[in-house]
């Protein structure tokens, strides 16, 4: 098989074992412990999906503090290798969010959220709904998280 390797990268399989021994790999084999990875896009079971993409993002700030009628901005860092494209699933309560945010790796981006309540300012996190386009379950669906952002 030929791979445009300018442009791309070879299909990679990632293998959850306890530890590093051909036993320990062959387990995880059996058990189906693995995702793959192919055109920017992990593919594998939300068990192993959700805790990468929660242990990847990393919030800058302490909290937020939004009321009614405030943008802020919150600072999010990905710490993993891959380009996150993220898709608003449902409106959250109180506050607007982007439709669409992409976290490219290694990097910091700003996310704007704008109160549109007088009961922002009470509520302790905020909950953003996103589905991760690029990480997908077995079935093909999309990765379903939900981002809670200190707010007071």
């Amino acid at each position: 098989m030929e791979f445009d390797l300018e442009n791309s990268h070879r299909p990679i399989t990632l293998v959850f074992a306890v530890e590093k021994s051909t036993n320990a790999i062959k387990e995880a084999l059996l058990d189906r412990r693995t995702a793959v990875y192919y055109e920017n896009t992990l593919v594998g079971e939300r068990r192993f999906l959700a805790p990468i993409f929660s242990k990847s993002i990393e919030f800058m700030d302490d909290a937020v503090n939004l009321k009614n009628h405030e943008v802020k901005k919150v600072m999010i860092h990905n710490n993993s290798d891959l380009t996150y494209y993220l898709t608003k699933r449902q409106p959250s309560a109180g506050f607007s969010t982007p439709d669409e945010i992409v976290l490219p790796p290694h990097r910091t981006i700003a996310v704007e959220l704008t109160g549109t309540s007088n009961e922002v300012r009470n509520m302790a996190v905020l909950r953003l709904f996103y589905e991760v386009r690029n990480l997908r379950n077995l079935s093909g669906g999309r990765l379903m998280v939900n981002i809670d952002i200190p707010n007071l």
